[in-house]
């Protein structure tokens, strides 16, 4: 494709497509004549990872650099990583407390839900809206999960492809339920300890904790798994 064009798919602009090639973070085009270049459908996705990177965790151009230039090495499914990492987990949202977003359409046009979806997963107890008189409001953990669903569809882990939904809320249910169970026990134990505001400091710090600990151990579980199946499948093709 013509420059024209990839800034129209990335919306950032020529002057800026040129700066992070003479910068290092992307590398030069094929050129096909004297003042024209053609770029692969990689510019793309490297231009939204830059700007990803930029927007979602501020990271300075230097730092950029280093990523993408590692990147340009990884294997096919760790650079899938990279794109739904830069894309998704924004830890500027927690450190900066993201305001509620107001309204079931502006929740539907930022997730890209579909109304089916929303009302199943509010139904469930996984998205949780506020209500306060006529007006309806919706957390960044919310949307963020909301936009983990849509995802999810779009890698093709959902409905059309075989998946069933109910999973979503079996996964819910388990964790809700296993968690709830050592939230009560801990607060029943704690509580008689130490003073009621010096646990609820300590409270917000491990539900941080307790959050990434899921987080890491569902990775390194999944990623596991995936290998011993990558494996498998490899064997059965040499046979």
């Amino acid at each position: 494709m013509k420059i024209s064009e990839l800034v129209k798919k990335t919306g950032v602009s020529k002057e800026t497509i040129h700066y992070y090639i003479r910068e290092g973070l992307l590398r030069k085009p094929r050129k096909t004549g004297r003042n024209v270049a053609q770029y692969s459908d990689e510019y793309v996705e490297q231009i939204r990872t830059i700007k990803a990177l930029q927007d979602n965790h501020y990271l300075p151009l230097s730092v950029i650099r280093k990523i993408l230039k590692r990147n340009r090495k990884a294997s096919p499914s760790e650079k899938a990583s990279l794109s739904i990492i830069t894309e998704h987990f924004r830890p500027i949202d927690r450190l900066l407390g993201a305001k509620d977003l107001e309204g079931n359409e502006a929740f539907l046009q930022a997730t890209g839900l579909g109304k089916k979806w929303l009302q199943r997963l509010t139904d469930w107890g996984i998205i949780t809206p506020k209500t306060d008189g006529d007006t309806i409001s919706y957390s960044s953990l919310d949307i963020t999960l909301g936009k983990l669903v849509v995802t999810m569809d779009h890698l093709g882990f959902g409905p059309k492809d075989g998946s069933d939904p109910v999973n979503l809320k079996k996964t819910f249910e388990f964790i809700t339920k296993n968690l709830l169970k050592d939230t009560h026990a801990l607060v029943t134990e704690k509580t008689r300890q130490i003073p009621l505001e010096d646990f609820m400091v300590s409270a917000a710090q491990l539900t941080e904790v307790m959050g990434l600990f899921l987080y890491y151990i569902y990775q390194k579980t999944s990623m596991a798994e995936f290998a011993k199946y990558a494996e498998l499948a490899g064997k059965q093709t040499e046979d």
